[in-house]
């Protein structure tokens, strides 16, 4: 069981640095497996995808669920506030 756990903590992060949770994706590949920091390391570096060694045409950034649920857009976030 704990082992389980262990490889779901891990499975969102950076392939790089392995301590900072995986937010950029690659295209034209779709591996989100970097961080930001390291993503800019990468692009200067190599250029290539770590986990299948396409070539890199652009990154996205992809915002944590967390963030996209916290502000819907119309000012009020209090589902994230308990009373």
């Amino acid at each position: 069981d704990d082992e389980e756990e262990e490889d779901d903590d891990e499975s969102g992060l950076c392939v790089i640095c392995m301590t900072n949770v995986a937010d950029t994706s690659l295209i034209p590949c779709r591996h989100m497996c970097l961080c930001l920091e390291c993503s800019h390391v990468l692009r200067t570096q190599t250029n290539k995808c770590p986990i299948c060694r396409s070539k890199i045409l652009t990154m996205i950034r992809v915002a944590p669920e967390d963030d996209t649920n916290a502000n819907d857009g119309n000012g009020d976030n209090s589902d994230d506030q308990e009373r």
